[in-house]
C-alpha cells in the first residue's frame, strides 16, 4: 500500500509540474475569407512569457483538446535591389601632366547604369582622389563625381576605402582619373650619423631612404542597383531597447538594456558624440536581480567618422544567432575618452507566427507561460511543407488573463519521464518484496527444524 502511495504521489507531481499554465489569451479571426490555414503572431507579451524555446505553447478548443499547430518564420515577398558587377570595355589609358591618369571606359550594350566605382589595388598606405566624368560620344564629358577619396590607412588602424558611390549615371562612356599616382615614400629604416671636429661630435643627423612609390591599379569594377522582384525575405520587426542604467568608471561604460525577450539578430546604437571608434562587449541574462550571472553574447568594434564629407560608421551589434534575453550589458572601453552619450537602442526581432488548422470554432485559448513544459509533437510543420503558397486566415489575439490551467492527465501517461519514475518505484517495491518471501522461508523452515 505505502508503495502503490508513492507511485501514485510521483504521478500526481510530476503532473502538477508541468501540466499548469499561468496565462490564457482568447485568440479569434480577424477576417473571414475561405482558408483552411489561421495564423497568429507572437507578440511581445508571448515573447515575455514563454520558454527560450518555446516548449509551452498550446492552443486549445473549448473542450480544452490541443489544436497542432506549426511555429514559423514570417516572409514577404519584396522588390529588392542588389549591385550587380558590370563589365565595361576599357578603350583607352593614359598618362596625364599633374600626376594623374585617366581610363576611358565603355559601357556594354544594354547594361545598367553604374552607380558606384571600385578601385582594386595591392598597395597599402595611400590616399588618392578619384574623379568621374561621362559621355555619350567620348568628346563632350559631364562631371559625375570630382575628387572623392580613396584611401588604406592600415598603418595606423585598420580601415580601407577604395568605393565610389553616386547617382545613377545614364552615360555610354566613362571617364576615370586618379590624382597623385605617384608620391614620395620615406623608408621606415633610419640611422643618426655625426660629423666630427678633433674628436669632438660637431653635428648629428639623421639619414634614411626616400623613394617614388606608383599607385597600381589591378582593375576597375563598375556596379549598378538591380531590382530583384519576388524574393523571400525574413520579416524583421524593429523593438526600442529601454535603457534602464549607465555607469562610466575606469575608462569604462555599462549600459544596461532591457526588452521584451524578443529574437533579436541584431542591435542599432544611436549616439549623440560624432568621430569615435570603441571597442565593446554585449552581455545578456534572463535572471533581473542584484547578483545576476551574465553570458557574453559578442564581442567588436563601432566608431562613426564624419570629417570633411567624409563619413563611415558601423553602430549594429551582430548578435549571431537570434537571442531572447530580458537585459542587456554593453560595456564600451573608453580608456582615456569622455564617455560616449548614448541616444537610442534598437533592436531587430525576428518575426514568427502560428500556422494551425481552421475548424467550425470561432474562438480558442491560447495558453502558455509553463516552466518545465516538453515541446509538443505535431504533424502541422510535415503537413505545410507541401505547400509553397498557402493562404492563412489572420486571427486576432486577446489580452492576456491570469490563470491556472491543467492539461489532460492522459496525454502525458506515457511521458519517458513519468515511466521511468513509476519503472523505479516498481523495481524497488519488487525488490523488497523478494526480500520479504525469503525471509518467511527462512523463518518457516527454521521452525520447522524446531
Amino acid at each position: 500500500m505505502i508503495m502503490l502511495l508513492l507511485t501514485s504521489g510521483v504521478l500526481f507531481s510530476h503532473y502538477a509540474e508541468l501540466q499548469t499554465y499561468s496565462i490564457k489569451r482568447v485568440i479569434k479571426p480577424g477576417e473571414c475569407n475561405d482558408a483552411q490555414l489561421g495564423a497568429i503572431v507572437v507578440d511581445s507579451l508571448m515573447y515575455l512569457a514563454t520558454n527560450a524555446n518555446y516548449s509551452d505553447i498550446r492552443i486549445l478548443d473549448k473542450d480544452h483538446n490541443e489544436v497542432p499547430y506549426s511555429m514559423v518564420r514570417v516572409h514577404g515577398v519584396d522588390t529588392v535591389k542588389v549591385l550587380r558587377e558590370l563589365t565595361p570595355e576599357l578603350i583607352s589609358f593614359r598618362e596625364l601632366r599633374d600626376n594623374q591618369v585617366e581610363f576611358i571606359y565603355r559601357k556594354s550594350s544594354g547594361d545598367f547604369s553604374p552607380e558606384q566605382i571600385k578601385i582594386l589595388s595591392p598597395n597599402k598606405n595611400f590616399e588618392k582622389e578619384i574623379s568621374v566624368w561621362g559621355s555619350n560620344d567620348s568628346v563632350s564629358w559631364q562631371p559625375v563625381v570630382e575628387n572623392k577619396a580613396i584611401f588604406d590607412y592600415s598603418r595606423y588602424v585598420d580601415m580601407r576605402s577604395t568605393e565610389i558611390s553616386f547617382e545613377a549615371a545614364n552615360y555610354y562612356y566613362f571617364k576615370i582619373v586618379i590624382n597623385n599616382i605617384s608620391e614620395p615614400k620615406r623608408s621606415p629604416f633610419s640611422k643618426i650619423l655625426s660629423e666630427s671636429h678633433r674628436d669632438t661630435v660637431v653635428k648629428m643627423f639623421e639619414s634614411f631612404t626616400q623613394h617614388q612609390q606608383l599607385f597600381r591599379v589591378d582593375k576597375i569594377v563598375f556596379g549598378a542597383s538591380v531590382p530583384e522582384i519576388n524574393r523571400r525575405i525574413p520579416k524583421i520587426r524593429p523593438v526600442a531597447l529601454a535603457l534602464l542604467s549607465e555607469e562610466h568608471e575606469n575608462g569604462i561604460s555599462e549600459l544596461l538594456f532591457e526588452s521584451y525577450r524578443e529574437p533579436l539578430r541584431n542591435i542599432h546604437l544611436k549616439f549623440k558624440d560624432g568621430n569615435f571608434r570603441r571597442k565593446y562587449t554585449l552581455l545578456g541574462t534572463n535572471d533581473t536581480s542584484e547578483n545576476s550571472d551574465w553570458s557574453v553574447i559578442t564581442n567588436g568594434e563601432i566608431y562613426n567618422v564624419n570629417i570633411d564629407g567624409f563619413r563611415r560608421s558601423r553602430l549594429g551589434v551582430n548578435l549571431g544567432a537570434a537571442r531572447r534575453y530580458r537585459r542587456y550589458l554593453l560595456r564600451i572601453q573608453n580608456f582615456d575618452n569622455p564617455p560616449l552619450r548614448i541616444e537610442s537602442a534598437t533592436g531587430e526581432a525576428q518575426v514568427y507566427e502560428l500556422v494551425f488548422f481552421v475548424n467550425e470554432e470561432k474562438s480558442l485559448d491560447l495558453v502558455y507561460g509553463s516552466k518545465n513544459a516538453r515541446a509538443p509533437k505535431y504533424d502541422v510543420s510535415s503537413v505545410l511543407s507541401h505547400i509553397s503558397d498557402r493562404t492563412v486566415q489572420r486571427w486576432v489575439l486577446g489580452e492576456p488573463v491570469t490563470v491556472a490551467i491543467e492539461k489532460d492527465a492522459a496525454q502525458q501517461a506515457f511521458d519517458p519521464k513519468v515511466i521511468m519514475k513509476v519503472s523505479l518505484v516498481l523495481m524497488v517495491c519488487g525488490l523488497l518484496g523478494a526480500v520479504f518471501i525469503a525471509v518467511r522461508k527462512l523463518e518457516s523452515s527454521d521452525n520447522e527444524g524446531v
